[in-house]
């Protein structure tokens, strides 16, 4: 039996000759869609080149160099979110990430600030967990002009060039906390909320959130008190 050639394979996936020699040489680029339908009639009939079709099928998808500013190695958490950034980005189907995490050991502003532009001449975006400060904010504004986007996560930033914030609602966040002591306690008394610093804003948000909630709701029996 003969092996199936570039017309065959061309007629099973129902697609054009020259759209198939696209795929195979690496010349010009397909939608995912249509090079894996080609991939997919490769397989059915056998055609002999489908390993090299996976390898042009990969360097047809586009590929982005996304950076991730994490806080200290030293934190659980901290490699908890980046072995998950990195599993995220290795499942993505219809791009090729190319993922970098950097651990900052020196979370000060003046750091942070310095490993963002040093991370935009390389990066086509950028995620950041940061205390929010004026110098974090410039150069946010210094990347955003020159089409790099930075990306708030866990805690958000006031930089009005911020292309987002991914997150939880920080302000229902100390809300729900408030209105579950509340529902919990059995007899007035004070509350200490414990928190870190407040540049943190996802910190500071949920502080006065929880504060506001509990002289609200329960004004005569409940007060929170700063620790």
């Amino acid at each position: 039996m003969n092996r199936p050639t570039i017309a065959d394979l061309a007629k099973a996936a129902g697609v054009s000759v020259s759209t198939v020699n696209r795929l195979l040489h690496g010349t010009g680029t397909l939608r995912p869609q249509t090079a894996d339908l080609i991939l997919s009639a490769a397989q059915q009939i056998g055609f002999r080149s489908s390993g090299p079709l996976h390898e042009r099928r990969r360097d047809n998808l586009p590929h982005r160099h996304l950076s991730f500013l994490m806080q200290q190695s030293h934190w659980p958490l901290c490699r908890i979110w980046a072995e998950a950034l990195l599993g995220a980005c290795a499942r993505r189907t219809d791009a090729v990430i190319e993922p970098d995490v950097l651990f900052q050991g020196d979370p000060s502003p003046e750091a942070v600030a310095a490993n963002l532009l040093k991370k935009g001449g390389s990066a086509d975006a950028i995620a950041v967990i940061s205390a929010d400060h004026p110098l974090v904010g410039q150069a946010i504004d210094e990347l955003r002009v020159k089409g790099v986007p930075v990306i708030a996560y866990v805690t958000d930033l006031s930089a009005a060039s911020r292309a987002g914030f991914v997150g939880t609602d920080n302000w229902k966040a100390g809300r729900t906390a408030a209105w579950f002591i509340s529902q919990t306690s059995g007899r007035p008394g004070n509350v200490f909320p414990l928190i870190g610093s407040n540049r943190y804003q996802f910190r500071d948000i949920s502080d006065a959130s929880f504060r506001s909630t509990c002289a609200s709701t329960r004004p005569s029996s409940t007060s929170a008190k700063r620790s």
